[in-house]
């Protein structure tokens, strides 16, 4: 401890909650004067907490007289509002940042099934049909890290109720919850059937079964499934594929934070139909087409505050976004994943994406994932896929928009190009 006596001052001792002594020096109170109590309160409040700088700025925004000296054990000192560093101390990053990442367990013939080529290699479960991995060959890096949250699709039946409000539009069918009852690979291609009758959430019976088709070309892979529904009921939200356990590219959880986002910008397809109709509508100003990023590997920011699911974020096409497509792009090894949909009837889609098990709210120094101490072994990651809202009619087959995935070298520029190229080459499912 280091006392600090500024003119006219004298010192006093204050402990923080942290165990550090901080010395207050107070100024002597002037004739005729009334020394402010409000900042010199709010002072004791903040070394309360162990901040003596917040403090200290606190008080010189009264600039009432307060507070003119703070200094702490053993390099910081402040006088006449001035802050002064004797010694500057470097902040480590977290603990963790070099951390490797924990490798996926090995390919075990009797629990997956394998599809790779020369460009990327795809394991299912034998189980439940899950897609468990996706691998760039070129670099090794994953896409799926947490096979815990597996997926493969996600669809509704809604129950009619009598009143319009009564009907019950979560009936969940999830893929995950199925067992898988056949599957057939000829060359690139895994063909997976789950024969009905499927279970809802509460593992009640419906007489809908599905097809999901896993297709290695065009460099990359291909996603179709089909639900066959002679039921009653109609298909409603469907999402598909669902690719979960996402935590970025990479081999430490620094490469893994620093992955960003990449999704297409400018003017949405909607807005350039309008345009080109030549409608009287008023168009929104022009925007050549782009990329955006964000980092949601840090800071994943929440879109839908109601509901009971996790922090969402969802992006609508052709409303919001021109191209219904994102990326993930890794700076360190100069490498992207390309996911879009291709859809020849060009339904309206949704890119969703969601943060298992959920997030600190709160931005902290390390962003807002939940840490290791506050998982206690529970699995974490980014949830994605595309959400067809309207689905397909009662007593009819339904089939999602075929979704391609694709690694490539470098960034927006090359997802871009990546997207434009598979245009036109959607296979039949």
């Amino acid at each position: 401890m280091r006392p600090v006596r500024t003119r006219s001052t004298a010192s006093h001792s204050f402990r923080a909650l942290s165990g550090t002594r901080w010395n207050a020096s107070l100024p002597t109170p002037k004739e005729g004067s009334r020394m402010a109590v409000l900042p010199l309160l709010i002072a004791m409040f903040c070394l309360g907490l162990g901040h003596p700088c917040l403090a200290q700025i606190v008080n010189g925004g009264f600039e009432s007289g307060g507070f003119e000296g703070w200094t702490a054990d053993p390099n910081w000192v402040v006088v006449d509002n001035l802050l002064c560093v004797d010694d500057v101390r470097t902040a480590d990053f977290p603990g963790d940042f070099a951390r490797p990442v924990k490798p996926l367990p090995a390919f075990d013939l009797k629990r997956s099934l394998w599809l790779e080529d020369k460009n990327c290699s795809v394991e299912v479960s034998r189980a439940n049909g899950s897609i468990t991995r996706i691998r760039d060959k070129k670099t090794g890096l994953d896409l799926l890290l947490e096979p815990r949250l597996a997926g493969s699709y996600r669809f509704a039946l809604p129950i009619p109720g009598k009143e319009p409000w009564q009907t019950i539009e979560a009936n969940w069918v999830f893929g995950k919850d199925q067992k898988l009852t056949a599957h057939r690979l000829e060359g690139n291609r895994l063909t997976l059937h789950w024969d009905g009758p499927l279970k809802n959430y509460l593992r009640e019976p419906f007489d809908v079964s599905v097809t999901m088709t896993i297709e290695l070309r065009d460099e990359g892979v291909w996603f179709g499934l089909k639900i066959n529904n002679p039921t009653r009921y109609a298909v409603g939200e469907t999402y598909f594929p669902l690719l979960g356990g996402i935590q970025g590219l990479g081999t430490t959880r620094g490469q893994l934070q620093r992955t960003e986002m990449v999704r297409p910008s400018g003017a949405s397809a909607s807005a350039r139909k309008r345009r080109g109709a030549g409608t009287a509508e008023a168009a929104p100003a022009p925007a050549s087409a782009g990329v955006t990023t964000s980092a949601i590997f840090k800071v994943f920011n929440n879109m839908a505050p109601f509901g009971d699911q996790g922090p969402e974020q969802f992006y609508a096409y052709p409303e919001s976004q021109p191209e219904p497509w994102v990326g993930f792009y890794a700076p360190k090894a100069s490498r992207s994943v390309l996911i879009g949909a291709r859809d020849p009837a060009d339904r309206s889609l949704y890119l969703r994406l969601e943060l298992i098990p959920a997030s600190s709210g709160t931005p902290r120094d390390d962003g807002n994932w939940p840490r290791p101490s506050e998982l206690r072994g529970a699995p974490v990651g980014v949830e994605l896929s595309f959400v067809d809202a309207k689905g397909g009619p009662a007593g009819k087959s339904y089939e999602a928009a075929p979704v391609f995935l694709r690694f490539l070298d470098g960034g927006g520029v090359e997802m871009m190009k990546g997207s434009v190229k598979v245009k036109g080459s959607v296979p039949e499912f």
